[in-house]
C-alpha cells in the first residue's frame, strides 16, 4: 500500500512552545467536544474552551499545564479559553483556591488533530463525581465502540459518553468505529477503522502545594517519579510462521522458484515487548536528562519457501531496502519531545503494491503523558510499546496498542478491500 495523501502526516517543526506550555495559531475545522457538568470542554482549530461550575468559597480559579506543572491562566471567572496550534494536544487542570487551601476541580484532555491526519478531536473530562469523554463524528461511522479497560463498556451513535472514572483513579477507554463505505470506493489508502484511546490518571501537578498568589508562568511541584528515559518501539510481524504469496504465473506479483504460488517466513508470535521476532521494527529513545533522542530501525530477512505437501523447504531469502523508512526525532527539549516514522516497506520478493506502509507521529511527555497518532496497513500487525525508565531505578512498561491484521493477502499483494486503520491514543 502507498499513503495518500489526504491522510499522511504533516511532517513540519512547530514552533517553540509558548511559556504556557501551548502554542498559537492552526488550522482546522471547528468540532464541538465534551459538554457535562460540572465541567466541560470544546475544542475548535486554534483553541481549547474551558468551563466549570463556581465552587462555594473560591476566590481565584487557575488553569494548569498538568505536563509542565504550569500556571497558564488565573482568573475570577468560571471559563478560560487557551490558544493552541495543530497538531498538539493538552492536559489541563482547573484548581480552584479558596481559603481552606487550593481544590482541584476538574482534569482535562483534549487533542486537536491536523484536519490533513482525518482525525477528528478526542476529549476527556474528569470531575469528582466522574469523566465525559467526547470525539468529533467520524464521516461514514454508524456507532461507536466503547471498552473500559479492554471490557465492552456501551455501543452508541452518541459523541459523548458519561463515564464513572472520578479524579484520582486511572482507567483505559477506547472508542473503536468501523466506517461503512461503498467496496466500490476502497482502496489501499482508504480509512475503513478508527480507534481512539484515552487513559484517565491521576494529576502528575501537586495541587496541594499551589500557592494562594500563583500567577500565569508560575511552576508548581511534581507528584510523581523523575522520568529520565522514554523508550517507543513500533513493530510490525507477521503472527503466523509462514505467510503464502501469490505467483506471477497466476499474474499476481510476488516471484516463485517454481509454477506454484511462493511461501513466505512469518513470526510466529504474539504480542510482546522486543521479541526479536519482527518485518519491521523502530525504535526511539528519548533522554530526557540530556534534552535528546537516538533512533534505530531494523528490517528482516524475508525467506522464501516451496511447500510440499505439509513440509516447507527453504529456497532463498532477501532482506527489503530501508529507503522508504526514516524516523524524524524533530524535537526533545528536555519534556517534551516529538518524533514521526515514515514507513513503506515491502516484501523484497513482490512489488511495491505490497508495501507495508504506515505514518506514525509520537508525542511524548517527561511527566509520563502522550499523544500517538497516525495511519497504518490492516496487514501485518502493528503493535507499539512505550517503556519508560526513572532516576530511582523503576520503570514501568506500556503496551499503547497491538492492532491485529485483517487478511494476509493483504501483504502477500493487494486483492481488493484492504484499507486502513487510523488511530489516536493519549495520556
Amino acid at each position: 500500500m502507498r499513503s495518500h495523501p489526504a491522510r499522511r502526516l504533516r511532517r513540519a517543526l512547530l514552533p517553540s512552545m509558548l511559556a504556557a506550555g501551548l502554542l498559537l495559531g492552526g488550522t482546522m475545522p471547528t468540532h464541538a467536544a465534551t459538554a457535562a457538568a460540572p465541567a466541560a470542554v470544546s475544542v475548535t482549530d486554534d483553541s481549547v474552551s474551558l468551563s466549570w461550575s463556581a465552587v462555594s468559597g473560591a476566590t481565584a480559579y487557575l488553569v494548569i499545564d498538568d505536563r509542565a506543572h504550569e500556571v497558564l491562566w488565573r482568573g475570577e471567572q468560571t471559563a478560560a479559553t487557551l490558544p493552541v496550534q495543530a497538531p498538539t494536544s493538552v492536559s489541563v487542570l482547573v484548581v480552584a483556591l479558596t481559603e481552606q487551601g487550593p481544590r482541584l476541580v476538574a482534569k482535562t484532555l483534549a487533542t486537536i488533530p491536523d484536519a490533513a491526519s482525518g482525525l477528528t478531536p478526542l476529549t476527556a473530562v474528569t470531575t469528582p463525581t466522574g469523566t465525559t469523554l467526547g470525539w468529533g463524528a467520524l464521516p461514514d461511522a454508524a456507532d461507536y465502540e466503547i471498552t473500559a479497560d479492554g471490557t465492552h463498556l456501551t455501543t452508541t451513535a452518541a459523541v459523548q459518553v458519561p463515564t464513572d472514572t472520578a479524579l484520582g483513579e486511572t482507567t483505559e477507554y477506547t472508542i473503536d468505529a468501523e466506517l461503512d463505505l461503498p467496496a466500490e470506493e476502497i482502496t489501499a489508502d482508504t480509512v475503513t477503522r478508527s480507534t481512539y484511546g484515552v487513559e484517565v490518571t491521576p494529576a502528575t501537578t501537586d495541587v496541594s502545594q499551589t500557592p494562594s498568589d500563583a500567577q500565569p508562568g508560575d511552576t508548581l511541584p511534581a507528584n510523581v517519579r523523575t522520568l529520565t528515559t522514554s523508550r517507543t518501539t513500533y513493530e510490525t510481524y507477521i503472527p503466523m510462521s509462514y505467510l503464502q504469496g501469490e505467483s506471477w504465473s497466476f499474474g499476481f506479483p510476488c516471484e516463485s522458484a517454481d509454477d506454484n504460488a511462493p511461501w513466505f517466513s512469518g513470526d510466529g508470535r504474539s504480542t510482546g515487548y522486543d521479541t526479536g521476532k519482527y518485518r519491521t521494527k523502530a525504535a526511539s529513545n528519548h533522554y530526557w536528562t540530556s534534552a535528546s533522542t537516538w533512533t534505530s530501525k531494523g528490517i528482516s530477512p524475508t525467506k522464501r519457501y516451496r511447500k510440499v505437501g505439509s513440509t516447507y523447504y527453504y529456497d532463498s531469502q532477501r532482506t527489503a531496502g530501508g529507503d522508504g523508512f526514516i524516523i524524524r526525532p524533530l524535537q526533545n527539549d528536555g519534556r517534551y519531545a516529538r518524533t514521526v516514522i515514515e514507513h513503506n516497506v515491502g516484501n523484497p520478493y513482490c512489488t511495491g503494491i505490497a508495501d507495508i506502509s504506515y505514518d506514525n507521529q509520537q508525542d511524548l511527555y517527561q511527566n509520563g503523558s502522550h499523544w500517538i497518532y497516525g495511519a497504518h496497513d490492516k496487514m501485518p500487525n502493528h503493535q507499539f510499546y512505550r517503556y519508560d525508565q526513572y532516576s530511582d531505578g523503576t520503570y514501568y512498561l506500556k503496551l499503547v496498542f497491538d492492532h491485529p491484521l485483517e487478511d494476509p493477502k493483504c501483504l502477500a499483494g493487494w486483492m481488493g478491500g484492504c484499507s486502513a486503520h487510523q488511530y489516536q491514543y493519549t495520556r
